[in-house]
C-alpha cells in the first residue's frame, strides 16, 4: 500500500487511475487423472496369486489415446482389455493381480504409456504378504435372542516358522472359543468356534480379530446375522384332510418374547387363504411371556390348500409368518 493509498479518503481515492493496467492472471487447465495414482491390493498369501483388481483408465482428453504399453513391477501382474487405441471419453479396465514373494509390505508400479503429454500414467501399487490366513464364515442367518448359531473360523500358518499368537478377540453379539493357544506351529492350523448370540433386533455386525507374529497382523474377519425378537413354535402348520365348508380341529403356534429385559409389541394377528386365526395374545407382551394363536382351517374346495398367519410386532423383520397348509375333499 503506498501513501497515496493509508490517506485516502474515499474508495476512488484509493485507486491510482494513471497507471497501467496489470496482466490478467492465466489460470492452467486443471486435467483430471487419466488413472488413479495409488492403488492397496490389501493381504495376501505369499506364493499366491490374489484376486484380479480391477484398476480403470479413463481418456480425460478430448482426442484419442494411443496406448502403446502398459505393464508392471514389483510382485505384481496384469491383464486388460484396453485396446491400442482408446477413443475421447473413453475407459478400459486393468486386472492387477498381487502374489507376493515373501511376508511384509510390498511396492510396485502399474505403468500406461501412450500418447498423452501426462505419459506414462503410473499408479503406486502396495500389499502385504503373510502367511496367515482365516477362514470367512458366512451370514449366521436370523436368531432369536436367548438363541445362538455357530459357524467355524480355520487360523492356518502356511509359513516355515511358528506364528505366537498374542491374542484372539471379538467384537459385536457375538462370542468365540478356540484350540490355537499361544503358538501355532509351521505348515498347521487351528479352529476357532464363533457364536452368533444376539441381544437386539436387526441386521448385527462384528469382527473376529486376530494378533499375531505375522506383518500383516492383525488380521481380522467380518461377522454378521440378523437378531430377532419374536419366537414362534412351530413356524409351520399341516392341517389333516377336511371336508368342503366344515372347520378343522384348532392347532396352535406359541409366541413368546425371548428377550430378559425389552417388551415386545403387537400388532395384527391375521390368517389368509382358507384359514382363520385368533389369538390371546395382548398388544404389549413382557420379557420372557408367551402367549398362543389358534388356527383353524375350513377348505373352499377340494385339493391342496395354502395360506399364511401374519404377525405384525416391533420386531426388525415384522410381519413374522406362519405357514399353513392343508387339503380339501
Amino acid at each position: 500500500m503506498t501513501a497515496r493509498d493509508a490517506n485516502a479518503n474515499s474508495t476512488a481515492d484509493s485507486f491510482d487511475f494513471t497507471q497501467n493496467p496489470l496482466p490478467p492472471d492465466i489460470l492452467s487447465q486443471r486435467v483430471c487423472p487419466f488413472i488413479s495414482p495409488n492403488f492397496s491390493m490389501g493381504r495376501q498369501l505369499v506364493g499366491v496369486a490374489g484376486p484380479a483388481t480391477p484398476v480403470t483408465l479413463v481418456n480425460q482428453s478430448s482426442k484419442t489415446l494411443t496406448i502403446s504399453s502398459i505393464v508392471t513391477t514389483g510382485d505384481f501382474s496384469q491383464t486388460n482389455n484396453c485396446s491400442a487405441s482408446l477413443g475421447a471419453g473413453k475407459k478400459c479396465s486393468i486386472s492387477v493381480t498381487l502374489t507376493p514373494a515373501m511376508a511384509g509390505a510390498r511396492a510396485g508400479t502399474l505403468v500406461v504409456t501412450d500418447s498423452d503429454s501426462s505419459s506414462p500414467q503410473i499408479t503406486n501399487l502396495t500389499g502385504t504378504g503373510t502367511f496367515v490366513s482365516l477362514t470367512t464364515p458366512g451370514n449366521f442367518g436370523t436368531v432369536v435372542y436367548g438363541a445362538k448359531t455357530t459357524q467355524g473360523v480355520t487360523l492356518a500358518n502356511t509359513g516355515s516358522s511358528p506364528l505366537t499368537i498374542s491374542s484372539i478377540s471379538i467384537k459385536g453379539p457375538f462370542t468365540q472359543s478356540n484350540s490355537c493357544g499361544s503358538m501355532l506351529a509351521a505348515n498347521s492350523n487351528c479352529k476357532i468356534t464363533v457364536n452368533f448370540v444376539p441381544a437386539s433386533s436387526g441386521l448385527l455386525a462384528g469382527a473376529l480379530i486376530v494378533n499375531a507374529s505375522d506383518p500383516a497382523s492383525p488380521l481380522a474377519v467380518y461377522l454378521r446375522g440378523t437378531g430377532q425378537a419374536i419366537r414362534l413354535a412351530p413356524t409351520k402348520l399341516t392341517f389333516a384332510s377336511q371336508a368342503i365348508g366344515t372347520t378343522s380341529i384348532p392347532q396352535t403356534v406359541q409366541l413368546s418374547n425371548p428377550s430378559a429385559s425389552s417388551d415386545l409389541l403387537l400388532g395384527p394377528i391375521t390368517a389368509a387363504g382358507d384359514f382363520a386365526a385368533n389369538s390371546n395374545c395382548p398388544h404389549t407382551l413382557a420379557p420372557g411371556a408367551s402367549c398362543t394363536v389358534s388356527v383353524t382351517f375350513t377348505p373352499s374346495q377340494t385339493g391342496t390348500r395354502t395360506g399364511a398367519v401374519s404377525v405384525v410386532s416391533s420386531d426388525f423383520r415384522s410381519p413374522q409368518t406362519i405357514g399353513l397348509k392343508g387339503s380339501g375333499t
